[in-house]
C-alpha cells in the first residue's frame, strides 16, 4: 500500500523503516512492527535481525526448531512472538490477522501435537524495541524512520530482504537508496 511516508503517523500495526543513513547500529537497515503506541510510549519489535538462536535453544523442554530474532536494545533477556493465528488463548490483536504473544505453553502444546494451522506464521524475538513517550516522535521528526501502513503478512516476509523491498515501494529517491551499500565507502 503506498501511502506519503513522510506524513503517516505510527500506530499499532504500522512498520518504521530505519532512513537508509540511521546512526544507530541498534536499528540500522532494521524494520520494526509497532505493536503498542500510545501516549506513554511505544513498543515493537525488529523483524529483520535474525540471530543463530532456536527456539529450543532458549528452553530446555521445547522442540521448536525456529529461529529468534533479535526484537531490539530493550531487555533482550525477555521473550515474545508475533503470530497469525487467532486460537492462541491470550494473544493481544496488533492488526486484523496478526496477534502478540498468547500464552506460550498452549503454543507449545499446539506445536508438540502437530494442531497449528498449515497456513500458521510465527516470528520469536529476544529484547524489544522501545520508546518513551515523546521519543518516537522525536525520532520522526529526526527523520530517523519512515512509517508505512502494512498488512500482517509483511511481518513474516524473508528477513534478508525485507528493508530494501519495503523501501523500494516508495520509489524515487527511496528506491535508490535501497540499492546504496551497508557502508558506503565501499561504494
Amino acid at each position: 500500500m503506498k501511502t506519503n511516508p513522510k506524513t503517516l503517523e505510527p500506530q499499532k500495526g504500522h512498520i518504521l523503516i530505519a532512513e537508509p543513513f540511521l546512526a544507530d547500529p541498534n536499528f540500522h537497515r532494521s524494520t520494526v512492527l509497532i505493536t503498542e503506541y500510545n501516549a506513554q510510549g511505544s513498543v515493537g519489535f525488529v523483524l529483520n535481525q535474525k540471530t543463530v538462536l532456536t527456539v529450543a535453544d532458549l528452553f530446555d523442554d521445547i522442540d521448536i526448531t525456529d529461529a529468534v530474532y533479535l526484537g531490539g536494545p530493550v531487555r533482550q533477556d525477555s521473550f515474545h512472538f508475533v503470530h497469525n493465528y487467532d486460537g492462541l488463548a491470550d494473544a493481544l490483536e496488533v492488526i486484523p490477522g496478526l496477534y502478540w504473544g498468547g500464552n506460550f505453553d498452549h503454543l507449545a502444546t499446539l506445536h508438540r501435537e502437530k494442531l497449528l494451522p498449515p497456513h500458521f506464521q510465527i516470528r520469536y524475538f529476544a529484547g524489544y524495541s522501545g520508546w518513551g513517550a515523546g521519543q518516537l516522535t522525536q525520532e520522526l521528526e529526526q527523520k530517523s524512520w519512515i512509517v508505512i501502513e502494512s498488512p500482517a503478512s509483511t511481518t513474516f516476509l524473508a528477513e534478508d530482504d525485507m528493508w530494501k523491498a519495503l523501501l523500494k515501494t516508495y520509489g524515487g529517491q527511496f528506491s535508490w537508496m535501497s540499492n546504496a551499500p551497508a557502508d558506503l565507502s565501499l561504494n
